[in-house]
């Protein structure tokens, strides 16, 4: 052997010419001998390969971020079994958290909301013909419950609501101050006979008592609200279906059954913001002192409705009355006490209808248009606002907004505040405490998940959606066949 490198070392001339004349031997063979052909296939075929596992060595790929906001992770890698296992795992865990995430959601979406009649969706059986007269009834019962006392066995939120104190009684309470306060006067055996330092000391009286009795109402009670449904003072917006009558028609009642959970939303809210279950809890030191309106929008926003901001709008109610303001009780005035005040109406604005056409099946983009969100009617989810009206505690706002987030992905799209003068409040009943109180008109955005609403939905429901009914198997054949 070492002879032989030897002798390659001393000859390499003629080493390379032997290499040159062995490959020219082979590219005869591959070109022009038999077989050639079949030979450079198989070659080509290898360098392919070859060239693709190199390219499968730096493979350049996404990879799913940590945190579900931050932006795919862009990395070299190489493609191999295990790699594939790799990511196969990480989307297979995406898959299941998506599931388990979206099933948490729609659990809480429906928690608390029962139907007000069992069996009444979507479409009663014909044998009990009166459960839509039924409805009615319990339909509205649910809203007088909402204002009741706190139970912590009540299937729906209760606030605790109560009017200012009755004109009649503060009346029968002040005269009843003048006539003890004539008793010890004497010499004086009515109003005429008292000198001016006994007539200022029977105001200073009369107004103590007014302020105690305005108080001691107060501290009663978790919220200012009118409890009488017949009222137009009446804070929930009730359907008119519910008025004796007709037989309701099923889209009617979904529709104030909608309505009645975004407003048991919106109680459950202000009742945990309000801590009704704590008795040290009252008006004078809780962030909402009074309901005055909610009104929800008419239409699904983005199908049958533009939502609360965009054309679709209910005027907002005020707590403005027409007229002038009663004056200040005066103790020598023998007239009744000022009454309540009208929050306002509700508009009767008629609804501006949204895009046509729209399938909730498809695929919809973001659409600030309607909200600051984007979010519209889709085939996995409804949307509806809502305008609520109320008297809060500035300074305890963002506690009320806490709630609202916190039940039921509502969500908060405007805010209008205006200042609420305690004074003028004072003469019409209302004892708000030592904050300074605002009247706030705010927007909210609520969420539908179809996961579950759209079992319930009576047919016209789905098909002023656009939801797609299965039909049997059994009414195909029969259709067929016939």
């Amino acid at each position: 052997m070492k002879f032989v490198l030897g002798w390659i070392k001393a000859n390499p001339v003629t080493v390379a010419s032997a290499v040159l004349l062995v490959g020219a031997l082979v590219a005869l063979f591959l070109f022009v001998a038999p077989g050639g052909n079949e030979f450079r296939q198989k070659l080509s075929k290898r360098l392919g390969e070859k060239r693709r596992i190199e390219r499968l060595e730096r493979t350049e790929v996404e990879i799913p971020p940590a945190r579900p906001d931050d932006p795919p992770v862009t990395k070299m890698i190489t493609v191999n079994q295990a790699a594939i296992d790799k990511l196969r795992q990480a989307y297979q865990r995406m898959n299941r958290e998506y599931t388990q995430t979206f099933d948490l959601a729609v659990a809480i979406n429906r928690s608390g909301h029962v139907e007000m009649l069992d069996g009444l969706f979507p479409k009663p059986d014909i044998r009990d013909a009166a459960k839509p007269f039924d409805a009615k009834h319990h339909y509205r019962e649910s809203f007088r419950q909402m204002l009741g006392e706190y139970s912590p066995d009540a299937p729906l939120p209760r606030l605790d609501a109560g009017r200012p104190i009755a004109t009649g009684l503060v009346n029968q309470a002040l005269a009843q101050v003048e006539a003890e306060f004539l008793q010890n006067a004497w010499p004086a055996k009515t109003r005429a006979d008292l000198g001016p330092k006994q007539l200022q000391e029977l105001l200073k009286m009369k107004r103590t008592r007014y302020r105690d009795l305005l108080r001691g109402n107060a501290e009663k009670i978790h919220l200012y609200a009118e409890t009488d449904i017949r009222s137009p003072e009446f804070p929930f917006n009730v359907g008119p279906w519910s008025q004796p009558g007709d037989k309701p028609a099923m889209a009617d009642i979904w529709e104030g059954q909608l309505g009645l959970w975004i407003q048991q939303d919106i109680a459950e809210a202000i009742a945990r913001a309000n801590r009704v279950d704590d008795p040290s809890a009252n008006v004078t030191n809780v962030p909402v002192k009074r309901l005055i309106k909610i009104d929800v929008v008419p239409g699904y926003v983005g199908i049958n409705g533009n939502g609360g901001l965009a054309g679709g709008a209910v005027s907002r109610p005020r707590s403005d009355r027409a007229g002038p303001r009663p004056e200040l009780y005066d103790p020598y005035d023998e007239s009744d006490m000022p009454a309540a005040p009208a929050p306002g109406r509700r508009s009767d604005a008629p609804l501006q209808p949204g895009p046509t056409g729209v399938s909730p099946d498809t695929e919809l983009p973001e659409d600030f248009s309607v909200a600051h969100t984007g979010r519209r009617s889709n085939a996995l989810y409804d949307v509806r606002h809502v305008w609520v009206t109320l008297v809060v505690d500035s300074r305890q706002l963002p506690q009320f907004f806490n709630q609202l987030a916190a039940v039921n992905f509502m969500t908060v799209l405007k805010v209008d505040l205006r200042d609420v003068d305690e004074y003028e409040a004072l003469r019409d009943g209302y004892v708000y405490g030592p904050g300074d109180a605002v009247e706030a008109n705010i927007l909210l955005e609520t969420v539908w998940l179809r996961k579950w609403t759209a079992e319930l939905m009576p047919e016209q429901v789905r098909q002023d959606l656009g939801i797609v009914t299965e039909e049997p198997a059994a009414d195909r054949i029969t259709a067929a066949a016939n």
